[in-house]
């Protein structure tokens, strides 16, 4: 019986450390998710960021093109208000040199 005592008392010994390094592990195991979870959530944040920085440049992007578009409607009607101003320009300058070149016509039918 004594014999049979010890036996038990070594399997419960036994069972025992096997329990304790089971919940050891368990316990390991349980920390070693936490920071698992927290690593997958800090990338996550920092992906996150990354494509709100992302989202930002390419508005960025699109209101400078946005920009540059306006630049240029507005660049091309300063050019067709030039053109057009240069155009009334000759048109004055040719109405101009008629009626000098009637006036001087006009002085010359005098003269004579």
């Amino acid at each position: 019986a004594a014999n049979a005592f010890a036996r038990t008392a070594r399997a419960d010994a036994e069972s025992r450390r096997a329990l304790d390094l089971a919940e050891r592990k368990l316990a390991e195991s349980r920390e070693a998710e936490v920071l698992l979870r927290r690593r997958a959530d800090e990338q996550s944040s920092l992906w996150e960021r990354r494509r709100k920085g992302l989202d930002q440049r390419e508005r960025e992007l699109v209101e400078r093109e946005e920009q540059v578009r306006a630049d240029e409607r507005r660049a091309a009607a300063r050019t067709k208000a030039a053109a057009s101003q240069k155009d009334e320009a000759r048109r004055e300058a040719a109405n101009a040199e008629g009626v000098a070149a009637r006036a001087a016509a006009a002085a010359a039918a005098v003269e004579d």
